[in-house]
């Protein structure tokens, strides 16, 4: 265990959501970059929706991909960790004002914000840890 969550029950419960999360997050990252990769018709079709060209897409599969790696890395190597989840607040934050820029229903852009708050969260929790 980290020295940063303590012995503590409570601290024990935290560190072990902050693995699962980051675990179960960096798995999702590591299947979706290389399908954004590949250009599976579904992610072709959203650079389409959002008037973006494809290779910008490729692109954040790529980085989709490194990040999910960063941040299993960042369980061992704390600075990995802590890139990997500024980008991922990057990136969401990225996609939101790409929505907003089309003008596409605020219904829509909220489904960004639980990245941004998991992102923001394993920040945070990743800062703290000490």
């Amino acid at each position: 265990m980290r020295p940063g969550f303590g012995r503590t029950g409570q601290g024990i419960a935290m560190h072990t959501f902050y693995v699962t999360l980051t675990v179960v997050f960096g798995c999702l990252l590591l299947v979706v970059g290389p399908l954004r990769l590949i250009g599976l018709r579904v992610f072709r079709s959203n650079a389409d929706t959002l008037r973006v060209p494809y290779g910008l897409f490729r692109y954040l599969g790529l980085v989709e991909f490194l990040v999910g790696a960063g941040l299993l890395i960042g369980l061992e190597v704390r600075p990995v960790g802590v890139a990997a989840a500024v980008v991922v607040v990057l990136e969401s934050v990225f996609s939101v004002v790409l929505h907003l820029r089309i003008r596409e229903a605020l219904t829509k852009v909220v489904r960004y914000v639980p990245t941004i708050v998991v992102g923001a969260g394993l920040l945070v929790v990743t800062i703290a840890d000490r």
